[in-house]
């Protein structure tokens, strides 16, 4: 089955990566002023990203399904991950783990780390899994950051949650586009 999509571009993910970079530009340009939130979340955005080029470049110039090892890519995401949480206790946040519904906000030091380390390994490699399957990855990203968008604008106590939201946001503009475009079958 896999034969029918030989040929299929890759690298789909600059269609959405470029297009959301260059839109919070914009805002920063506008604005002249941006958050250390969405710093924080543009770097470890960026640093994904970059995990998913180099895998994708050794892919194409090796010509075949080889891109980075599994233990080198999941040494970058620990990496990217560590950075997000130096960056994140370097900029003044509290490493809370807080639950509004139950009222519960406990202060969990340097455990948030391992938390932060939690949830991008598995959400980076959620996507990474589903990946490859015509708009699947997409359209649960999609989802998700429509979702996270939402969440952002509803969160006065967020620093930056405003240019959170417009982040969400403007990656979701740049999905819709990147779907239309991968469609079964891609093109």
């Amino acid at each position: 089955e896999h034969k029918v999509k030989q040929g299929t571009p890759t690298m789909g993910g600059l269609i959405f990566i470029i297009p959301t970079v260059v839109v919070m530009l914009f805002i920063f340009i506008y604005k002249k002023q941006i958050s250390s939130s969405l710093i924080i979340l543009l770097i470890t955005f960026l640093g994904y990203s970059l995990i998913g080029f180099i895998d994708d470049y050794l892919i194409i110039k090796r010509n075949n399904n080889n891109g980075l090892s599994e233990s080198s890519k999941f040494i970058m995401q620990v990496v990217v991950a560590i950075i997000f949480f130096y960056l994140f206790m370097l900029s003044g946040n509290e490493p809370l783990l807080w639950i509004h519904t139950l009222g519960i906000k406990l202060d969990i030091g340097f455990l948030y780390g391992f938390v932060i380390l939690l949830v991008l390994l598995s959400s980076s490699n959620a996507v990474n899994i589903t990946d490859g399957l015509d708009g699947l990855a997409g359209s649960l990203s999609l989802i998700a950051f429509i979702t996270f968008g939402i969440i952002c604008f509803n969160t006065g106590w967020l620093n930056g949650y405003e240019e959170l939201g417009l982040f969400c946001f403007s990656l979701v503009g740049s999905l819709i586009g990147f779907l239309s475009f991968n469609l079964n079958p891609a093109r």
